[in-house]
């Protein structure tokens, strides 16, 4: 075995019942289709031979392996995968539940965890933790109490409802095992899932929580074998027959693989969620079933109804969901500079709301659009037509370029238009080639970069990342070079794709420090001219802020932390750029400022009352401070590199407003799970003392508030009332 690229198989156990006979034919063939396993690489697992669904899934080429009964007969039977009389030639084997849906990226994805995995030895399981606490964490620690098996240490939390749980509770819908483990674990897994199903107090303590013992007895068996928990991210199994938390939807990432559940159609077919991206892959997943010939008339999940909530909307606009978000792309693509913007394909032109346009005009050969932009009351010119090759401006933008080349006809016509109306630079919006998101299995890529790189007429190009799920290509043309354009050039590449030392990216991935920047950004104003700004950073390199804001016409200081315990920063050592030529007036005059920024690189011990203080005290009154600190994943608790303590949004928040700091925005930003942490950022601005202290006074004498305490604790049996 070549522990950089595992082999891996597949299972999972078909039981009689005309939904779970349906998922596993979703399961096998989007194995097939998607990932393009190879039969022999696929088993399912039966306890009836007689299946109706068995004859379609031989014919697919996959192993059909008979099983018996295992514990309650029903939940339990998954556990006999593992001590299976097939023979799994692999290095993985990952078990599934049938309602599992392959979206065509897990096998490199799960291979690629898998190796982790190996490098830190040999025993470990995979899997995602649950989606809710099924059983909470304290009837878990009566269970474990009950067994003698020792806390529930160390702590997770559940991927929904973000409630603590055990490392290593993980759901059933997708585990992974090292092949040579399978019969040592497999035996000791039947043996805890006895023991808790022929134990009355176990029985007892878990009431309704009982049928998920296949996964509390998986837990248990990790903890006897001393097996390492590697746990996967939702990615692996993203769930979608509930809703997803409303505040954390901009951080949902392409699944690998769909957890279904009864979320099925009329048609047999995936059903939607509301999510955009994962609804983009279910009907990617849809169109590849439906090609291997799995459409139905009847509804599969007669007996479990799902309504779905929000229709899908094959012409979704990304203008309208993201237009924060496309602004500060747009931005720093020069739209507010450059002379001449000429839009193709605008649609309704919302994206250039509220920007600073000199001469922009749109071009869109759908009516409907072009009226709607018209009535935006933009200073614009829109034209209900192609543009031609005259049509020349500095900056032209195509953010709908599969649309563009539905228009023209094929990609190269379209790019090469593009090139002749480009005279300084392009920013275009594509689906990912890899990705033909609405079209057919075998329906032709199209590949904006390379159909633009094809024409000669561009001197470099550089990719700005994905925004709602199209990559972003910032292109140069070749008529023109000025040091303005390099300058751009260099500060987009830097701010949105140069994080690994890369000239490009397949996928923009920002950390901590990038996320805080590029938030700041979008707060600050676009002219800075005049305004004092001073940066609180530790040792990593800002430049590419630092640019930004000298563009902006900012009066840059700097404050750098050279020592681990914040003494530097806490001191409040500036050190201007022009430090050697001003004056002693002009140091004098350098301690207010109109913004202060606080980067996540500065330790997070030294965010305290001495440097929250320095700050209040360097910041003119109407001033704005910025906080950004990195957090846990999913998590509004700040990282510390103090084991044992963490500091939450409240605590920075408690902690600026007790130094006439008015907080005025706190924002998490989840990040990929590329990246260890998220970050936050909060913005506060200087007020008045007695503003920013004031307390709203409480009504209720404290002789009766005191009364009222003893009651309730009278209540709850605390008869002393203490």
């Amino acid at each position: 075995m070549s522990r950089g690229d595992p082999r891996v198989a597949f299972t999972c156990v078909v039981d009689r019942n005309d939904a779970i006979e349906r998922a596993a034919l979703i399961w096998a063939n989007s194995l097939l289709g998607m990932e393009k396993i190879e039969p022999n690489q696929i088993f399912v697992h039966t306890v009836e031979p007689d299946l109706a669904v068995l004859e379609p899934l031989a014919r697919l080429g996959v192993q059909i392996v008979e099983i018996e009964r295992f514990g309650d007969g029903k939940h339990c039977n998954k556990l006999a995968q593992p001590l299976s009389p097939a023979e799994y030639d692999a290095d993985i084997l990952i078990m599934n539940d049938c309602d599992i849906a392959m979206t065509g990226s897990f096998l490199p994805a799960i291979k690629h965890e898998a190796a982790i995995a190996f490098e830190n030895g040999g025993r470990f399981a995979l899997g995602k933790t649950v989606d809710f606490c099924n059983p909470p964490l304290a009837i878990m620690s009566r269970l474990m109490t009950h067994f003698q098996i020792g806390a529930p240490t160390p702590l997770a939390f559940d991927t929904l409802a973000m409630e603590p749980m055990p490392k290593g509770y993980f759901n059933g819908g997708v585990y992974g095992l090292p092949v040579p483990l399978l019969k040592e674990f497999g035996s000791v897994w039947q043996e805890w899932a006895t023991r808790l199903l022929e134990s009355g107090k176990a029985r007892e303590i878990l009431g309704d929580f009982l049928w998920h013992v296949d996964q509390i007895s998986f837990y248990f068996a990790m903890r006897e074998l001393a097996i390492h928990a590697h746990t996967l991210d939702e990615r692996f199994n993203f769930p979608i027959h509930v809703r997803y938390p409303a505040a954390r939807l901009k951080s949902v990432e392409r699944p690998h693989a769909i957890h279904f559940h009864n979320n099925l159609g009329e048609d047999g077919m995936l059903g939607l969620n509301g999510i955009r991206v994962v609804d983009i892959v279910s009907a990617k997943v849809n169109a590849c079933l439906d090609a291997r010939g799995l459409g139905i008339d009847k509804d599969c999940a007669k007996n479990k109804p799902f309504n779905s909530w929000r229709p899908l909307e094959k012409d979704f606009s990304m203008t309208t969901e993201n237009a924060a978000q496309l602004h500060t792309l747009l931005k720093a693509a020069g739209i507010s500079t450059a002379e001449t913007v000429l839009d193709v394909r605008c649609a309704t032109a919302r994206h250039v709301e509220g920007l600073d346009l000199k001469y922009y005009r749109g071009f869109d050969t759908r009516p409907t659009q072009i009226g709607l932009a018209r009535r935006r009351g933009i200073d614009a010119l829109f034209i209900e037509a192609l543009p031609e090759a005259d049509d020349r401006a500095e900056l032209v933008l195509c953010l709908d370029f599969r649309g563009f080349v539905e228009d023209i006809g094929n990609p190269e016509d379209a790019a090469k238009l593009l090139g002749d109306l480009t005279a300084n630079r392009l920013l275009v919006l594509a689906e990912p080639p890899s990705d033909p998101i609405w079209n057919a299995e075998g329906a032709a890529q199209v590949d904006a970069a390379s159909a633009l790189a094809g024409t000669g007429m561009f001197q470099d190009m550089l990719e700005l990342g994905v925004f709602a799920g199209r990559r972003a290509i910032l292109a140069f043309s070749k008529r023109e070079v000025t040091d303005a354009t390099r300058l751009l050039g260099s500060g987009v590449e830097r701010l949105y794709a140069w994080l690994d030392g890369k000239r490009t990216v397949d996928r923009w991935s920002p950390d901590a420090g990038c996320a805080a920047e590029i938030r700041i950004l979008k707060r600050l104003p676009e002219q800075l001219h005049g305004c004092r700004i001073c940066l609180f950073a530790g040792k990593a390199n800002h430049s590419v802020f630092e640019a930004a804001l000298d563009l902006r016409g900012a009066i840059r200081f700097a404050s750098n932390q050279s020592a681990t315990d914040g003494t530097a920063v806490n001191a409040g050592i500036l050190e201007s750029d022009a430090a050697t030529t001003s004056t002693d007036a002009d140091q004098r005059n350098i301690e207010q400022f109109d913004f202060i920024v606080v980067l996540p690189d500065v330790d997070a011990r030294t965010i305290n009352a001495g440097l929250i203080e320095r700050v209040s005290s360097l910041l003119k009154p109407g001033g704005t401070v910025f906080v950004a600190l990195p957090t846990r994943k999913r998590s509004s608790s700040v990282v510390c590199q103090d084991e044992g303590k963490s500091l939450s949004c409240g605590d920075i928040v408690n902690l600026l407003e007790n130094h006439s700091l008015l907080a005025t925005s706190v924002k998490h930003l989840p990040l990929p799970y590329g990246h260890p942490t998220d970050v936050v950022t909060v913005e506060a601005v200087k007020v008045g003392r007695k503003l920013a202290q004031r307390k709203k006074r409480k009504r209720t004498p404290e002789f009766l508030r005191r009364f009222e305490q003893s009651v309730r604790l009278r209540i709850r049996g605390n008869k002393s009332g203490k």
